[in-house]
């Protein structure tokens, strides 16, 4: 995964991320064929994976102390619910590559 120095370059790539995983949905909605649509699902849980790598290792810790304990455990705990799904889709967006070769 990528490293970033400065929560300013941080900020950056967080909205850059935003706005792919927005272009991914919406072409993943599109999508009318199944290669397609697994291919779409494989790229979002990449920019997913992005995110959230950002946030818990840059973001949380900055933020550790200056908000609210609660909202920071709601944070972390809809990370921690969030990683499962996004491995289980990333894994049947692999085995549907696999199954179905271009």
């Amino acid at each position: 995964m990528m490293r970033v120095s400065s929560d300013a370059g941080a900020t950056h790539v967080l909205r850059a991320n935003d706005r792919a995983s927005d272009k991914l949905f919406a072409q993943f909605e599109r999508a009318a064929g199944a290669a397609v649509k697994s291919d779409s699902a494989s790229r979002i849980c990449t920019e997913l994976e992005i995110h959230t790598q950002i946030e818990e290792e840059i973001f949380y810790p900055a933020l550790d102390g200056k908000i609210g304990d609660d909202l920071l455990k709601q944070a972390h705990g809809e990370h921690d619910g969030a990683k499962p799904l996004i491995n289980k889709i990333a894994q049947h967006t692999l085995t549907m590559h696999i199954l179905m070769p271009r």
